[in-house]
């Protein structure tokens, strides 16, 4: 078919043409035209060609959102010689029922297709070697899919919410198959993974609920977390040889993890309920390594593990949560345990770490009230229980990382490690040697019974919630020496509970910044916020809860500037940083004077000079679609600010959670509701 143009309209650089209510945008580098957004309705026709100025140019791409949210297509054909479908192009359309993909076409753009909820048919062009993020996401009455020879990947959330799919063919050849791309198939009874995959996600076939069986390739190394999950009707698992690790929580919930004690090869993966044995595990000679969450949760009958001179290594939260536990026997020639092996095992009584572990990660016996006795090989040379102190310290940093009701302090101590007396509840006062210049994470979280610590004079450093729920801890007296406060340090104790309204301030550090009770007419801000110069580093979150506006005169003396410190001043209309010049080169706004603002649900920061806006989210967290997420631009007091997609992004996320990195957007939604119910219950 071809078309004649009828109407032509220049913007700029940008030629773009209507005929027969379908709007083209011709793009000269490409010789060829994209249909693009407009207001379409019925069914849709695209033809292969049109003519301009008597010049034929080929309709080579469906350009991005060209027909996302048009409710009353009812179908659409494409044409041969198409080769582009960029992102969101056909999103949401409610009506089509099926489309024909032209052999032609090599690229299609992530979510093309999401939300097509009456879309049943698909025929995939064979060319096409690579299927994008979200592509058919949400398409619930999608019942069959082959997938062409030459993909290579599978991208994330690709089939998730897939609802009615059956049956889909996976090609040999395929390599990959990314985090939650069948997430919620619950049709899916079988599906055949090629021998070529050396890749799954985790999450990628969460809540497959029909699932009955799965034979894994070899060349596969890690089952990752949440693979399997919750498919509860998976009994049969066949794991290759190659694997090495089954991670966390890879096949909860399903009569797989549940039924006894599951081997492949020489893995532990999962122990379900006990038969026989008298509450005692004895894990079989020749398994090299306990699994990620290997404990089945509906069990909790083991009071003895007796670990066998082959292991090697013990797995995140193998074991914890393990009521019953009063015994492990840990053998000569273990490694590594990761962390919170043994986690909240609260009858746990002692343990002895053998001279071959060489990695301990934090809170393997982190809950443990009934822990009294820690012995360290003497012969170990990565750790130590020196002077019979009952705790493991690090060695070569003076770390302790371990500690327990009994642990007598030693004055070498130069840290105390992440979580390394959590929720010790019989800890009552603590006097920390003044040796100690660091105290890491959750290091005393949840000790709700002490009432008294003495820091040392050169402490430099607390972590994140490292005092979080201590609810006896009132009077504190800090160094001068802290340079660094780390986020809801002491939350939910009475020190802060009692600390007077405006700046709270630990040694050289802006901890917290607490609003005035005064009320503020509409229009006003609150009294300016000027941070005494001698100030050197702000604490994250430190200005979270403050609500009206607000100008902040950062010091002179400041360290490090970190935009996180303001990334909680929640429902903020506006405030103002004043920053000194030379303070905070890093930063990404080049002005001394910024501001914040929320913008369509999302919280900005605010380049008045360069009129940029960066989206204020975790650099851990940025997918390689961002630009994609965000608008082009934003409005705000009836000015353009143009987002930038290399923005700095800074709220935080938990390290190391990839689920919480992959899921960005449900994450974004989570905190914004998360901070109205906070708001609300406030």
């Amino acid at each position: 078919m071809i078309i004649h143009a009828k109407s032509i309209t220049i913007l700029g650089n940008i030629m773009e043409i209507i005929v027969n209510g379908i709007k083209y945008e011709l793009r000269t580098e490409e010789h060829g035209a994209y249909v693009v957004a407009n207001d379409y309705k019925g069914e849709i026709t695209i033809p292969a060609q049109i003519i301009v100025d008597g010049l034929p140019i080929k309709v080579i791409g469906i350009a991005r959102a060209a027909f996302r949210h048009c409710k009353d297509v009812t179908a659409i054909s494409l044409p041969e010689g198409l080769t582009t479908i960029e992102t969101d192009a056909f999103k949401d359309l409610k009506y089509i029922t099926e489309i024909c993909i032209p052999e032609s076409v090599v690229t299609i753009g992530e979510e093309a297709f999401s939300q097509c909820e009456n879309l049943k048919k698909v025929l995939l062009p064979s060319k096409l070697n690579h299927l994008s993020a979200g592509l058919f996401s949400c398409c619930t009455s999608l019942e069959n899919i082959i997938v062409p020879q030459p993909v290579k990947i599978i991208d994330y959330r690709c089939f998730s919410y897939c609802s009615n799919l059956k049956n889909i063919v996976l090609p040999e050849g395929l390599q990959k198959i990314e985090s939650y791309a069948f997430e919620n198939c619950e049709s899916i009874e079988k599906i055949h993974i090629p021998s070529t995959v050396k890749d799954i996600g985790e999450a990628a076939f969460y809540y497959c609920t029909r699932l009955k069986s799965i034979v894994l390739p070899e060349g596969l190394e890690y089952v990752a977390l949440e693979c399997f999950a919750a498919c509860r009707s998976l009994s049969d698992v066949v794991l290759p040889a190659s694997v090495k690790m089954v991670e966390e929580r890879a096949f909860s919930a399903t009569p797989y993890k549940e039924s006894g004690v599951q081997y492949s090869h020489d893995l532990l993966v999962s122990v379900g309920k006990l038969e026989g044995e008298n509450g005692c595990l004895r894990i079989k000679e020749g398994t090299r390594v306990v699994c990620d969450s290997a404990i089945c949760y509906e069990d909790q009958t083991i009071k003895k593990i007796i670990c066998p001179s082959s292991l090697q290594q013990i797995g995140r939260k193998a074991f914890n949560n393990s009521d019953n536990l009063t015994e492990v026997v840990l053998n000569e020639g273990l490694e590594y345990i990761d962390a919170a092996a043994f986690d909240n095992c609260k009858n746990l009584t002692e343990i002895y770490i053998p001279s071959t572990v060489s990695r301990i990660e934090v809170g393997v016996f982190a809950a443990c009230p009934k822990l009294k006795k820690i012995v360290v090989s003497p012969d170990n040379p990565h750790f130590d229980s020196r002077n019979n102190c009952n705790a493991i310290i690090q060695t070569a940093s003076n770390t302790l990382i371990c500690a327990c009701p009994t642990t007598q302090l030693t004055d070498d101590i130069v840290e105390i490690g992440d979580l390394a007396f959590v929720s010790m509840e019989s800890l009552e006062q603590i006097a920390l040697p003044d040796s100690v210049k660091r105290i890491g994470w959750n290091a005393f979280a949840g000790c709700k019974n002490l009432q008294h610590i003495t820091f040392p004079k050169n402490l430099e450093y607390i972590g994140n919630t490292a005092f979080c729920q201590c609810e006896q801890l009132e009077d504190l007296d800090f160094p001068a020496s802290i340079n660094h406060v780390g986020y809801d340090a002491f939350w939910k104790t009475p020190w802060q509970q009692k600390q007077p309204k405006g700046m709270v301030i630990i040694g050289n550090v802006l901890y917290k910044y607490i609003p005035y009770d005064e009320e503020v007419e509409e229009g006003e801000n609150l009294p300016d916020c000027v941070i005494p110069d001698y100030i050197q580093s702000i604490s994250e979150e430190a200005f979270r809860w403050v609500e009206q506006p607000i100008r902040i005169f950062l010091p002179k003396n400041l360290k490090s500037f970190n935009p996180i410190s303001f990334s909680r001043c929640c429902y903020l209309d506006n405030f103002t940083i004043v920053r000194p010049d030379g303070v905070g080169e890093d930063y990404p706004f080049n002005d001394n004077t910024y501001h914040s603002a929320w913008i369509d649900g999302f919280f900005f920061m605010l380049d008045e000079k360069e009129k940029t806006a960066s989206l204020v989210i975790s650099a851990d967290a940025k997918r390689k679609d961002w630009p994609n997420v965000l608008p082009d631009k934003v409005i705000y007091d009836e000015q353009a600010y143009l987002v930038d997609d290399d923005s700095r992004i800074v709220f935080r996320i938990n390290k190391g959670t990839k689920k919480e990195v992959a899921d960005i957007d449900r994450i974004i939604d989570q905190f914004i509701e998360q901070q109205l119910a906070e708001k609300a219950n406030r």
